[in-house]
């Protein structure tokens, strides 16, 4: 890995942010989704305390890098960038609500590290065959709250192959109801919509995607659940035209993202 792919991995995948100054000129690369507080107010820092004649922002967002010329005062650019972070925060009133996490997040030593360093080690799948057993040192410690999604094609068509038992009955019925059919093809339009949106951004980009969801959940009964959990997805690539995705989560009540202030 090029210092410049491990720059753009910490800034995509855990929230860092980055300042480049050259010859009166600086480029400020973050991520609005993930900055932590921590990197804006170093990158706010910075934008007092070194001379500069001009100021460009790099934004990663969900189709790429975008630049945008920030204002040429250090408050007017350093509230720019405030305002970019706060445009891409979860909003209150959403059925889903959702919160990327970086990847060294995940509790050390649980089920899910263990899953986790065993993709690290091999993200390919030679073929479906034995999966069962390949999941069954982890089923316990996660007590059974997995998904197996198939992806097919260059459009990435999602299907939901498997759902384990662990889940909580009434989002148990729902993903059950799932099994075999398009993965947006859920009782509830939103939360397939959703699972749609994360399931394929990893396996588009073959990169692992841990996030915190604050949920409500309609089922088929029509009486709605709220779910607060983390999740990690884990892209297995089986063929060229073929992926399977894991994802593996478990019931988190410290995520509140409707509480004001949250994300």
């Amino acid at each position: 890995m090029t210092t410049q792919e491990c720059v753009d991995y910490l800034i995509v995948n855990e929230g860092f942010g980055a300042v480049c100054a050259r010859r009166g000129h600086v480029r400020i690369r973050f991520r609005p989704f993930m900055l932590t507080e921590e990197a804006f107010c170093g990158v706010g820092f910075l934008l007092f305390k070194m001379p500069w004649r001009r100021a460009v922002a790099s934004i990663y967002l969900a189709d790429g890098w975008r630049d945008e010329i920030l204002p040429w005062d250090c408050i007017g650019a350093v509230e720019r960038i405030k305002e970019v972070v706060l445009q891409h925060q979860p909003r209150l009133g959403d059925k889903v609500l959702r919160r990327m996490r970086p990847l060294h997040d995940i509790p050390r030593g649980s089920g899910m590290d263990w899953v986790f360093s065993k993709w690290r080690e091999n993200p390919q799948l030679p073929q479906l065959a034995g999966l069962e057993d390949w999941q069954l040192p982890y089923a316990d410690g996660l007590g059974s709250r997995y998904a197996w999604i198939d992806a097919f094609g260059t459009n990435c068509d999602l299907v939901m192959a498997e759902v384990g038992s662990g889940f909580p009955e009434p989002v148990r019925r729902i993903l059950r109801l799932a099994v075999g059919k398009p993965l947006e093809a859920q009782a509830d339009g939103d939360f397939g919509r959703y699972c749609v949106e994360a399931y394929g951004k990893a396996a588009r980009t073959g990169q692992p995607l841990l996030e915190d969801i604050d949920a409500i959940i309609t089922p088929v009964d029509g009486q709605p659940v709220r779910r607060r959990y983390s999740r990690l997805i884990l892209p297995f690539r089986v063929s060229p035209e073929r992926a399977r995705l894991l994802g593996i989560s478990f019931e988190n009540p410290t995520v509140n993202l409707r509480r004001r202030g949250a994300g």
